[in-house]
């Protein structure tokens, strides 16, 4: 097997087998919890329920309170309160799984008890006084005082059994109180934890436990729903008040982050919902429930701010559980929050009022008022309480928050009426009677500052009363309740996509939201992940196997950056996470082992063309042909190109003079002159044949005036010739001077590798090029150095003085040629020059025309001026000849060469 087959197919098959078993065997997992964590944070804000309220155990209420924990009779009242104002389900996020001790109730013992002993004693002092009275007065016979006696001895026994019974009840048992409360409240439910380790528990405690939290509407069933082995409950007295439970456990994934949750397990059977679930279903209708492997389906829910049933689709992730949809900010920054400090403030007011209205009625205050008695109503409201948390039954509380509104209504009647005025009236008419005593006067100056202390007081408590109403009433009608402790003290504290510290409370709060919104996250199968991984890496590997290493890079990367796009794309839309580890980067590695293949291949191709043309070439085109070696490919392509080629006169004559090491020498000193001229002005050297280079400029790099170009080398080597030639001479190094003959042809010719792949030759052929080699042949018969076709002159755009010459037909080649010897560059040429080139013009112009005598005469004064001139000898001699013999009939001027 090849290399490149290998890094082609076979590697990138190895890349996604690789990828895709650490996929589906989870090393990948915690890169794609990663990438998940990126994605959320691009979607747009999560939409937050107003329904949801959170009721803070925060650092409010532990100052105002108490530490925490605290006595469990402070939940029982709150319990109440939410009920008053309608509160939706109370979920409380903290496990009541032990038994609380028992507690004494403060407000009994320092009011009622007290009060109690003394009206009992003083009924007791009562009758023995009037006992005592009625036998010193003669009233009861002294014998008849023991009956009496007997009597009093009983009555004393009947008061002894009240007040033990008063005692009693200072001794509360908070857990049954907060069962009970939960009871009256109604919709309260607690926790039910379901633990992964064995653990027994009591039969009878698991029979309750069943009773009040198991969900007995659920079908189906799913192998990836959890199967818990033990089962620990809030404690009975608490559970049983609850209208149903739900299991606190939450799911952490391997970096420490919380972004799935279980919404059922199972326990011996039975099924349980998570903490929140659980009463979401009972706030929903109650609908059945349908269990899958993928999807939890909810039949018939009646969702919140909906007034029609229909189905609810909750998909699952591939491990069966709920993706989250956090919010995003911190906890307090998420959905609605309430100090629970707020529901305890309102209930100790209320109690504050009652009590300031009972001190008011003590003293006769009250009866001023033209209304109800406030506190008849309160005595009501708290009858109402009484009979619920005894009887455990919700109904009985329905009329409570109608009945303490009436309170407050009565109450500020009461204090903002005119019972005040009228009391201070009565006071001060009091205080004119002049028959006063002292102390009596003194009492009632007193009453003028105590009333008014009085009433503004209770005033400020009704008035905060009226506040904090209006602010429970704002939040927690018809509210998603969940109740958590949240102060500094709490290590309740998680990390979540979002923050790194994040109240875990707000779990659950994210669990509501996502079911209600219907903003449901998913994602792709894992095995869906590896389809598009071989997709995607066919595609590329199609794409980029005949393509250039930068090229085959660049797909790499645009693939790669495609699979990337697009999982992010389906989470912002459709909100779908597609794991991308195994597509990205099978291709990305792919295109990586591809590339540095196709690299070292190119970097060893140019190696070997840099190496083979470092001495034909110029180091620019070298540079060229390094960028794309695809120009030097097997194979010719047809181009204008400008041939030249160069010859040495008699060089035969003097090679035989020297022996084989001298003439090497000197045909490398000599070729090197030559060559390195070509080269400067970006020529192709073909190859060397003793004495002479064949060239061609244009290719393989393109250009435009390569016949410019090889005109200008021509001249060039000329007149470099001249210092090698003087440098030979005096090295002795040739016995006489090297004199070159240019032939330089301008037109179209094959240009390419020509051979095999394992030899090749980059060379010109064709017509343009055979008559380049003519002409520097023909040199020979007009005595001249340089001499190019007229397209090559043309192509120059007059950069060069030439002579024009005859028309010929040279042999192989049956067009006839214009010919031209370049003299110099246009800018190098004499005045001297260019009249003697001027004066052969208009002989050649005679002597095309027949004008045998005239044209004679120009090249005779030339020839004499200049006897070394070939061109001028030539034509001088078929003047003479023709002015003998005229041409044939027809003669059109064109001479045929019969010698190459």
């Amino acid at each position: 097997m090849s290399v490149k087959r290998f890094v082609t197919w076979i590697l990138p098959a190895i890349l996604l087998i690789v990828f895709s078993v650490l996929e589906i065997i989870g090393v990948s997992r915690q890169a794609e919890h990663a990438v998940y964590d990126a994605w959320l944070h691009l979607k747009p804000k999560v939409e937050e329920r107003e329904e949801i309220l959170f009721l803070d155990i925060d650092d409010l209420a532990i100052d105002q309170v108490g530490v925490w924990p605290w006595s469990r009779d402070i939940m029982a009242r709150g319990l109440l309160v939410l009920r008053e104002f309608g509160a939706g389900p109370t979920v409380f996020d903290i496990e009541y799984v032990d038994a609380s001790p028992l507690a004494v109730d403060g407000q009994l013992l320092q009011d009622q008890i007290p009060e109690a002993f003394t009206r009992e004693f003083d009924d007791i002092n009562a009758s023995v006084e009037l006992l005592i009275d009625a036998i010193a007065t003669g009233q009861i016979p002294i014998s008849d005082a023991g009956d009496f006696l007997g009597d009093l001895r009983n009555l004393t026994d009947v008061v002894r059994e009240r007040l033990l019974e008063r005692v009693d009840d200072v001794v509360q048992n908070n857990d049954v109180a907060l069962g009970n409360a939960a009871a009256a409240m109604g919709n309260a439910w607690f926790t039910v934890n379901l633990i992964l380790e064995e653990e027994g528990a009591p039969a009878e405690t698991l029979a309750f436990a069943f009773d009040r939290a198991a969900l007995t509407s659920v079908s189906g069933d799913s192998p990836l729903v959890v199967d818990a082995r033990g089962l620990r409950p809030a404690i009975e007295p608490v559970l049983s008040g609850s209208r149903g439970a739900g299991f606190p456990n939450v799911i952490i994934d391997e970096d420490g982050t919380r972004r799935r949750i279980d919404l059922l397990r199972r326990y011996e059977g039975e099924w349980f919902g998570q903490l929140v679930f659980a009463p979401l279903l009972d706030w929903v209708g109650s609908p059945d429930v349908e269990v899958h492997r993928d999807r939890i389906v909810l039949r018939g829910a009646l969702l919140p701010g909906e007034t029609e049933r229909r189905d609810v689709r909750i998909p699952l992730a591939e491990d069966g559980t709920l993706l989250l949809n956090w919010p995003k900010g911190d906890y307090i920054e998420s959905f609605r929050h309430l100090s629970f400090y707020t529901v305890v403030y309102y209930q100790q007011l209320l109690e504050d009022l009652a009590f300031n209205l009972a001190l008011m009625d003590e003293s006769g205050y009250l009866q001023y008022h033209t209304g109800n008695n406030p506190l008849g109503v309160w005595n009501y409201a708290e009858g109402l309480i009484a009979d619920a948390l005894e009887s455990r039954d919700a109904g009985v509380l329905d009329e409570l928050g109608a009945v303490r509104e009436y309170f407050i209504r009565e109450a500020g009647l009461f204090l903002d009426g005119t019972a005040e005025e009228a009391i201070l009236g009565d006071v001060t008419s009091a205080l004119a009677d002049p028959g006063l005593s002292e102390d009596t006067r003194s009492f009632f100056e007193g009453l003028l500052q105590d009333i008014p202390a009085a009433f503004s007081n209770t005033r400020s408590i009704h008035r905060e009363l009226l506040r904090s109403r209006e602010l429970i009433r704002e939040s927690i009608p018809g509210s998603f309740i969940i109740i958590g402790f949240t102060g500094t003290g709490t290590t309740d504290i998680g990390v979540n996509p979002f923050e790194n510290e994040y109240v875990n409370i707000g779990t659950h709060g994210t669990v509501v939201n996502t079911i209600i919104t219907e903003r449901f996250i998913d994602d792709v199968p894992v095995w869906i992940s590896i389809v598009i991984a071989a997709a995607f890496t066919l595609i590329y590997v199609l794409m980029s196997r005949r393509r250039s290493a930068t090229v085959a890079l660049a797909l790499g990367f645009v693939g790669s950056a495609t699979v990337v796009v697009g999982s992010a794309m389906m989470m912002l839309t459709v909100r779908l996470f597609l794991p991308i580890v195994a597509p990205a980067l099978t291709v990305f590695f792919s295109a990586i082992g591809q590339s540095a293949f196709k690299y070292i291949e190119l970097a060893r191709e140019r190696n070997y063309i840099r190496h083979a043309f470092t001495h034909y070439l110029s180091t620019d085109v070298i540079n060229e042909i390094m960028k794309d070696p695809s120009r030097l490919r097997l194979g010719g392509e047809k181009r204008e190109l400008t041939a030249m080629f160069t010859d040495v006169r008699g060089f035969s004559t003097i090679s035989e003079s020297l022996d084989p090491e001298e003439l090497v020498k000197l045909l490398n000193r000599y070729l090197s002159g030559m060559s390195d001229i070509i080269m400067q002005l970006r020529g192709t050297i073909d190859k060397y044949e003793g004495d002479a280079i064949i060239s061609f400029f244009g290719a393989p790099v393109p250009f435009t005036d390569h016949a410019t170009r090889a005109c200008r080398a021509a001249i060039r080597m000329k007149k470099i010739e001249h210092y090698l030639n003087e440098h030979f001479l005096d090295e002795r190094m040739s016995p006489s001077p090297l004199s070159t003959r240019i032939g330089i042809n301008t037109g179209d010719m094959v240009v390419g590798n020509m051979g095999t792949l394992t030899r090749m030759d980059y060379t010109v052929m064709g017509h343009a090029v055979n008559l380049a080699a003519r002409l520097e042949g023909v040199n020979k018969q007009y005595g001249t150095w340089i001499l190019t076709s007229e397209l090559t002159y043309a192509s120059t755009n007059d950069a060069f003085v030439a002579r024009r010459l005859d028309r010929v037909r040279v042999v192989g080649v049956t067009e006839p040629v214009r010919l031209f010897e370049i003299v110099d560059e246009a800018d190098g040429v004499t005045d001297e020059v260019t009249q003697r080139i001027d004066e052969f013009h208009r002989g050649l112009q005679l002597f095309e025309g027949q004008e045998w005598g005239e044209a004679r005469g120009i090249f005779s004064r030339i020839n004499k001026a200049f006897p070394d001139d070939g061109p001028s000898k030539l034509f001088l001699n078929r003047c003479t000849r023709f002015q003998k013999e005229s041409p044939p009939d027809g003669w059109d001027g064109v001479v045929n060469l019969t010698r190459k």
